[in-house]
């Protein structure tokens, strides 16, 4: 069963399906074997912070990288245990409806 968002897999999951990833070292463009999304992007590393300059709370300055969910070549790049999903805007306004109901 895979766990929840925000709740520790049992090991680095991808963030946009929760498969879990390969063993050992993750090569800059490696994808995800479930959904084939990048898994060496901000999004699935532990420093990615939404709140942070740059969405990044690395010690050492990283490099800004503008699209959080491509792969990227970071070397302070760590997977994060925490499985996070979701990340995309609604793409409807039937979507924003589903969250926010009777704002028509």
């Amino acid at each position: 069963m895979t766990p929840g968002p925000g709740q520790p897999a049992s090991g680095p999951a991808c963030g946009a399906c929760g498969a879990a990833w390969p063993e050992g070292r993750t090569d800059f463009r490696a994808v995800c074997k479930g959904c084939g999304a990048w898994l060496h992007a901000c999004r699935n590393c532990l420093h990615y912070d939404t709140g942070a300059h740059h969405e990044c709370r690395a010690a050492a300055p990283a490099e800004y990288v503008p699209d959080k969910e491509k792969f990227n070549f970071c070397e302070e790049f760590k997977p994060n245990p925490v499985r996070r999903t979701g990340g995309t805007a609604p793409k409807s306004r039937a979507d924003i409806e589903k969250l926010f109901p009777g704002l028509g």
